[in-house]
């Protein structure tokens, strides 16, 4: 297998001595460089531009980045088109967490993917942009006219939790309820997947003393970025010296079911899988809850001007960051902070989480699972080699 990754790839090299890992070289992506490309247009342009760049968490790098201009311009965005762009996120996280779920994860401890209520699920939700209005995609600093069509809207929700039911949750599934009653019923694959994992001795595979991610100062973080000038700390970023884990083990650190797990089998690769389902629990919950209230509304007047932005946005997969910097409304400077980089971070919850794993055949699948349990949307790329070759 080659040791240079594809385009958008994370490379780990796993070196093994006295059949343990007793090193991991992390090859960063090169999709880093994607902010260049947006240089030199104007900003709708670099903004329509954008989600044709990411095949997945395409709403959120949509998001982050429409955040990141119209703070640069100016622009105050109206509550009825914040609400609007909350759920296209929130369906967005539902959407990938159930995709990891149902299609990724399970192959790794040989379970078949259950590939028609994941595009089930992705029929149902991925209408959604169009219930809110004539124009797509919401390229445009301001907003686009809403017009919602929410009997729509509440069909397709519908839809979205009849198969999550059935697929996911299963009958016995509550967010606080007996979740070892719940694995030992495999009544989805979700729950057989963890079982698989218990039975293996595999729930606390990729465990370490990585810290989950907190708040930060934008201010902070904006300044960290502008001094940024050839990408170093973009691919390999900290927070005052410490590198954290992103995610949603990360955003529910201190839930009661997550910190009991935690006590009990460490911050592995199972306690990262239910934190997955505890959050897609939620997610689709505050979707449903917030569709009905969406209300018409026109764009913000967009307004071209010089200066620079930070926005912030927890993606299923982690917290991501855009900053921009424009000059009459052109874009001179564009950067991207995937949560990718804090968790594939050489110091960061890979390397740490498979340092010390015994070797053997099921090695490369072992390390695929901590990868695919601390950020599944990244394409990892493992090579094995003795460390005095």
């Amino acid at each position: 297998m080659s040791s240079v990754p594809p385009e958008g790839a994370i490379g780990a090299k796993l070196l093994v001595s006295g059949r343990r890992v007793v090193r991991v070289a992390i090859e960063p992506r090169k999709m880093l460089r994607l902010g260049a490309i947006l240089v030199g247009r104007p900003a709708g342009e670099a903004l329509g531009t954008l989600p044709h760049l990411f095949s997945l968490c395409g709403t959120a790098q949509l998001q982050a980045g429409l955040e990141a201009v119209e703070r640069a311009c100016g622009i105050s965005v109206a509550p009825a088109q914040r609400g609007a762009r909350r759920v296209l996120l929130l369906a967005e996280t539902v959407l990938e967490h159930a995709q990891r779920l149902l299609i990724d994860w399970p192959p790794l401890v040989g379970l078949d993917p259950n590939l028609a209520e994941a595009k089930a699920l992705r029929q149902a939700l991925t209408g959604l942009r169009g219930l809110m209005g004539p124009e797509a995609p919401w390229a445009q600093p301001g907003g686009v006219p809403l017009a919602i069509d929410h009997d729509a809207l509440e069909a397709r929700l519908s839809e979205a939790l009849a198969i999550l039911r059935r697929a996911v949750y299963g009958p016995q599934w509550e967010e606080g309820g007996d979740f070892g009653q719940w694995v030992n019923s495999q009544a989805t694959l979700p729950a057989r997947l963890l079982y698989v994992m218990a039975e293996r001795g595999w729930s606390d595979l990729g465990k370490s003393e990585v810290a989950p991610m907190g708040e930060f100062a934008a201010d902070e973080l904006a300044r960290r970025l502008e001094e940024d000038a050839d990408g170093a700390y973009a691919r390999a970023p900290d927070w005052q010296g410490q590198v954290y884990e992103t995610g949603p083990i990360a955003r529910l650190a201190v839930h009661p079911v997550i910190m009991g797990l935690r006590a009990k089998i460490g911050n592995g690769a199972a306690l990262r899988l239910v934190a997955r389902m505890i959050e897609l629990t939620r997610r689709m919950r505050d979707l449903i809850a917030m569709a009905p209230g969406l209300e018409h509304d026109t764009p913000a007047p967009a307004r071209l001007g010089s200066g620079s932005g930070l926005a912030m946005v927890e993606a299923a997969r982690g917290r991501l960051a855009h900053r921009v910097e424009l000059a009459d409304g052109v874009v001179t400077r564009w950067q991207i902070l995937a949560p990718t980089e804090w968790n594939f971070h050489p110091q960061g919850a890979f390397a740490k989480g498979v340092l010390g794993l015994e070797a053997g055949p099921d090695l490369e699948t072992r390390a695929r699972l901590i990868g695919t349990a601390i950020d599944p949307c990244v394409a990892l790329e493992v090579t094995i080699e003795a460390a005095d070759a």
